[in-house]
């Protein structure tokens, strides 16, 4: 992924995961440097990293509401 988008993924993002049927990943913020250090974030295909939304500030907490949300995508916006 960060060959393919150099300019969205850092060295140190580590893609965790991908969703069945779509293309978005779940990335992790590795760099300890970073102020966004252990946040999930949702990388898009079409979206540079600015626009990707934040799911959660630790995995922990992603996954925990993953499962409240029975596996329903939670941080994105509905009408």
């Amino acid at each position: 992924q960060a060959a393919a988008r150099p300019r969205d993924f850092m060295s140190s993002d580590l893609v965790l995961a991908r969703f069945l049927g779509d293309s978005d990943l779940v990335v992790l913020a590795c760099d300890p440097d970073r102020p966004e250090f252990g946040h999930v974030t949702i990388a898009l295909p079409i979206d540079g990293c600015c626009d990707w939304p934040v799911a959660a500030e630790s995995l922990t907490d992603f996954l925990n509401r993953l499962v409240v949300a029975e596996g329903d995508k939670y941080w994105e916006v509905r009408p």
